[in-house]
């Protein structure tokens, strides 16, 4: 947990130092608009809409994986109960092979 911080603040560190030395203000043309924002800025919201398109391209596999997951549990307990019943009821009435061969 401490090395989790320890990089997250690191990372705080070099986004400051990066900001700090690009901190000119640059025009941009977009579609019928422009606008003037800091280049630092600029890089920051590009790199966080480039996440948020990675997050939701991963999100419907994660989505399928999930289901699958929570599908395969159910049958898994189903099978399991069966298995459990199965124990129960030979305990109950106990067959041993040999039995079986002699009635044959």
């Amino acid at each position: 947990m401490i090395f989790f911080i320890f990089i997250i603040l690191i990372i705080l560190l070099l986004s400051v130092v990066f900001a700090w030395q690009n901190s000119t203000v640059v025009t941009v043309y977009f579609l019928a608009g422009k606008f003037e924002a800091s280049v630092a800025l600029l890089v920051m919201i590009a790199l966080l809409l480039g996440i948020f398109i990675g997050v939701l391209a991963l999100l419907p596999g994660l989505l399928k994986r999930s289901w699958h997951l929570r599908k395969t549990k159910k049958e898994l307990n189903k099978f399991s109960r069966q298995v459990d019943n199965q124990a129960q009821n030979q305990m109950i009435t106990p067959e041993s092979p040999n039995q079986s061969k002699e009635e044959s």
